[in-house]
């Protein structure tokens, strides 16, 4: 088993980005992870369907973008419909603070904040006694938004909800 290989087994079951801190304590700390993360995004590259991002710390194996909207109906969705409900609420008001989003959604939405915060779908930042929200790049990329910009991902929802 060699230590490339092992990093694209465990972003491929991970089914969510991994910090190179996550796949360094699977490999061990003599693995130079950066340089195996680099060989894998550049042989997905020339692959298919699936690619190998990494953005910062994170790294995450996923569909690409030209083939998400052909299988989204098919992809197993791993998150369930609760923390889905909050999670578009926090996507149509955004930003909102996490007590607007608890009175909307009821007290379970600070677990689901918690879960989506975790999955990196949300980010959160200090705002006086509660929490202010916002979605992030993964958010978009996990629903196949063509872009990040907020009154179009609003349009979307619109439509969806339509």
């Amino acid at each position: 088993m060699n230590d490339r290989d092992l990093v694209e087994a465990a972003l491929f079951v991970a089914g969510r980005p991994l910090t190179l801190g996550e796949l360094e304590s699977i490999v061990g700390p003599d693995a130079d992870i950066e340089e195996l993360v680099a060989s894998l995004v550049a042989d997905y590259q020339q692959r298919g369907a699936i690619e190998v991002v990494q953005t910062g710390d994170d790294v995450v194996m996923q569909v690409k973008a030209s083939y998400a909207d052909a299988v989204r109906a098919i992809a197993q969705r791993d998150l369930e419909t609760p923390v889905l409900r909050t999670l578009a609420v926090i996507a149509y008001h955004q930003p909102i603070t996490q007590s607007k989003v608890a009175e909307i959604r009821g007290n379970k939405a600070y677990g689901h904040v918690h879960e989506l915060e975790a999955r990196k779908l949300i980010v959160t930042a200090p705002h006086g006694r509660t929490r202010m929200l916002r979605t992030t790049k993964a958010f978009v990329e996990y629903f196949g938004f063509e872009t990040e910009n907020l009154e179009e991902i609003k349009e979307r929802i619109e439509l969806l909800l339509r």
